[in-house]
């Protein structure tokens, strides 16, 4: 007769299903306490399969056999305890009343019967350190005899477990408990989630044969381990294939530090640092100055500030030179120097230069530092423009004047007013002189004569002069 296990505690009885405890059947015995007892500790039977300690009873011989399965002791997996056969002489067979015993796996994983010293009836035995109790048989010479003993399984239906690892929060007594990771497992091993950190970890010195654990993201972030010895051919092309894998965003927490001698490159060509030269590109991988920005698009660089003022700091680092800037001329091929701006007698002064391809070309314009500016050139005004001066104007060469109007002193322009060419006055004023004849002015003939011929002399000296003007406002462009 075949008594298979339910993998649970069971009624107690034989020969047919065994079903849940149940009151008024299975009274409260002490095997119950004690099974309780070991499994708190984490010993207990689990279901390593479904026949997993099904017992077989018979009259005689082998009165009760036992087959293999599996337990936990000491919440640890043993290996599978051996199927055992047990004869009468393990079992109290006294006539005449009730007599239990413990089936269990001791300490050694065996199957073994632990019974009372002494006949002593209706009372369960005590168990061993270390053992796991499986069930409890009930001999009785008149309704359980060899063959039907009364069977109570007191195992397990446990077939996976895992591990909650959590947390108290709130105040007491309503603290709640809330879980900060946990373990569990599956056919490909444990999963552990909710790792913050390992502490007082031992140190050690490592050797090549030792291993280490590391996380393979190719096999799905499995944990494997690896001999030391493999990591010491990890190179720096290593190191960049694993960089270049991110798919996401790359969070670097702390400074990162490029080695002496070694280019940083960002996208191609957007950023550049060569290290050989110490200088940065931005758009080329080539930079032939300190800082070199080349783009292919109009704007390339953009200064812009959320403070009071946008700055941007030209300077000298050395008092032996001036700070400048220059524009070049066909910078893709041939690169022509045409024009700088530059600070010179010391940083004072402020001077645009028109290089025309070869540098200390003329000065075109000097800011001075104390005031002025220094035009070193023509200045040519295009049609429809003014030059307002709000002081003096001093001009020390020719004023040539090619418009139509001028105006001075804040009058309003007018058009130039013609006199012709030549002197104003052409020909001397004569006046008619009186007769010789001394009668017709009896008295006067002298003085008239000598106030004429002065009046003369005042009108020549007149008409020079206004011919003088004449020529003063031609030159500067009032009349023509």
């Amino acid at each position: 007769m075949a008594d298979l296990n339910p993998h649970q505690f069971s009624t107690q009885t034989t020969g047919v299903t065994f079903g849940q405890i149940t009151d008024n059947t299975d009274f409260p015995h002490t095997g119950l306490i004690k099974a309780l007892s070991l499994m708190a500790k984490g010993n207990m039977a689990i279901k390593g399969s479904t026949a997993d300690f099904d017992i077989t009873q018979a009259t005689s011989g082998n009165v009760i056999q036992v087959a293999a399965g599996r337990i936990f002791k000491d919440n640890k997996l043993t290996a599978q305890v051996a199927a055992k056969n047990f004869t009468s002489s393990a079992f109290d067979t006294t006539t005449g009343s009730s007599f239990y015993h413990l089936l269990v796996v001791d300490s050694s994983n065996v199957l073994q019967v632990r019974k009372h010293g002494s006949s002593t009836s209706d009372k369960i035995p005590e168990y061993t350190e270390g053992d796991t109790i499986i069930a409890v048989i009930m001999f009785n010479s008149s309704t359980a005899a060899l063959g039907s003993m009364q069977i109570q399984f007191l195992t397990t239906s446990k077939f996976e477990n895992s591990l909650s690892v959590g947390y108290s929060t709130g105040s007491s007594p309503n603290e709640i408990y809330n879980e900060a990771g946990s373990l569990t497992g599956d056919s490909n091993g444990i999963t552990m989630t909710g790792l913050y950190k390992l502490d007082t970890l031992p140190t050690a010195t490592v050797a090549t044969d030792d291993k280490v654990i590391i996380q393979d993201t190719d096999d799905s972030d499995k944990i494997k381990t690896v001999l030391v010895s493999s990591l010491s051919g990890y190179t720096d092309a290593d190191a960049v294939s694993a960089v270049e894998a991110v798919t996401g965003t790359l969070a670097l927490t702390g400074d990162v530090t490029i080695a002496a001698g070694k280019d940083l490159t960002v996208d191609t060509n957007t950023l550049h640092v060569d290290a050989t030269n110490n200088r940065v590109g931005i758009g080329t991988t080539s930079p032939e100055m300190s800082l070199d920005v080349k783009q292919a698009i109009t704007t390339i660089a953009r200064v812009a500030s959320t403070g009071s003022h946008a700055n941007l700091r030209f300077g000298r680092a050395n008092a032996s030179y001036d700070a400048a800037m220059l524009f070049y001329d066909d910078m893709a091929t041939t690169p022509s120097l045409q024009w700088r701006i530059q600070m010179s007698s010391g940083g004072t002064d402020l001077t645009i230069r028109d290089e025309d391809g070869s540098p200390d070309g003329l000065a075109i314009m000097t800011f001075k530092d104390g005031g002025g500016i220094d035009i070193n050139a023509d200045i040519e005004m295009s049609a429809g423009h003014n030059l307002r001066v709000g002081n003096e104007l001093e001009i020390e060469g020719n004023l040539n004047h090619d418009g139509t109007q001028i105006g001075f002193y804040g009058t309003t322009p007018a058009a130039q007013q013609s006199v012709g060419n030549g002197s104003f006055v052409t020909n001397p004023i004569n006046f008619g002189r009186p007769p010789a004849d001394p009668s017709a002015f009896p008295g006067f003939e002298p003085t008239v004569d000598n106030y004429i011929a002065s009046l003369e002399n005042e009108i020549v000296t007149i008409s020079t002069k206004l011919n003088d003007l004449i020529d003063a406002l031609q030159l500067i462009g009032i009349i023509t």
